[in-house]
């Protein structure tokens, strides 16, 4: 019996390490219409990059998915390495949310700005914190106190891309 497992192993391996090392596959032995009709087994060194924008994975902290995304290529079977790109935000996409300001750890009242990214609204929204410039108690409408903000003051020293809309 262990004769026939030794003799089993040698000719797996002899199977495995036959052909060309550094070629993967040869494209000439597949027909064009099985390469065309089964793209993604083949690397495609043209693709003209179908971009698209996903949610952040898991191992990232919640705020790593409220400022990034991923960004990768539809077909990945290209030379697109997927990585890591900032929210972008547009102006006229910004609401700010009624009610009291919000009391944060520094002792300064914020309003909270509910804001969707442009390029994934995977993920359907996230918060940013500006500070009420009244910082009184008695504040009510974050919309009244923030009429007429210049946003790109505000949101000039965040990690987000801004449109210009």
């Amino acid at each position: 019996m262990k004769k026939l497992l030794i003799l089993f192993c040698l000719f797996s391996i002899l199977l495995c390490s036959c052909g060309k090392a550094d070629e993967v596959l040869d494209l000439s032995a597949f027909h064009e219409n099985f390469r065309t009709e089964h793209g993604a087994l083949f690397d495609n060194a043209s693709c003209e990059h179908d971009l698209r924008y996903r949610n952040m994975p898991d191992p990232l902290s919640d705020d790593d998915v409220t400022v990034y995304h991923e960004v990768s290529c539809y077909y990945g079977n290209c030379d697109f390495e997927t990585h890591l790109e900032p929210h972008t935000v547009s102006y006229s996409n910004i609401q700010v949310q009624n009610g009291n300001p919000k009391l944060k750890e520094n002792g300064c009242l914020y309003h909270r700005l509910v804001v969707q990214c442009e390029y994934c609204r995977v993920y359907p929204y996230f918060y940013i914190y500006v500070l009420c410039p009244n910082q009184d108690t008695a504040c009510k409408g974050g919309k009244e106190c923030l009429a007429g903000a210049d946003w790109e003051e505000i949101l000039c020293d965040t990690p987000y891309v801004i449109s210009y809309d």
